[in-house]
């Protein structure tokens, strides 16, 4: 596909790099390259598990940021500033489904819902279809941790 949207815009060919700069390129993506190594090859091999591997790549991305002269605290604060309003909105979804959910219990509406499903009598597969559209319709329409809940 590269090739004939290169070829369609006519974008100018450059010669063929020489092995030296090739192994030169190779060696300065090192660093940028031992990074999802080190997390996948420690999650895969069970050193360590995902959420220790969200931490250990915070450690490792600083030192090769600063490697690649590209570290800027003003970048980083900026980072933690997102992550912390994307986190709370996560946790502002998560106390309304629970506050959702404890008002459905309350109005007893689960018992309802069974009440109603025992009496329409349906067979493993239909229930089971029906569960999948309604979730599949769910899943439209919510995120994924709070249609979970």
């Amino acid at each position: 596909m590269a090739y004939f949207i290169f070829k369609w815009k006519k974008a100018p060919i450059y010669p063929a790099a020489s092995w030296s700069e090739r192994w030169q390129r190779t060696l300065y993506a090192i660093p940028a390259l031992s990074i999802p190594t080190i997390i996948l090859g420690g999650i895969y091999s069970g050193i360590m598990t995902p959420i220790e591997a969200a931490a250990a790549s915070v450690f490792i991305t600083i030192p090769v940021s600063i490697i690649y002269k590209s570290f800027s605290l003003k970048a980083t604060i900026l980072a933690m500033e997102k992550a912390m309003v994307t986190t709370s909105m996560v946790y502002f979804i998560l106390g309304g489904t629970i506050l959702f959910i404890n008002v459905l219990t309350f109005a007893e509406v689960p018992q309802y819902l069974i009440a109603i499903v025992e009496k329409m009598q349906l067979g493993q597969n239909a229930l089971i279809s029906i569960m999948l559209v309604l979730l599949f319709i769910l899943d439209i329409m919510m995120e994924p941790v709070p249609m979970l809940f």
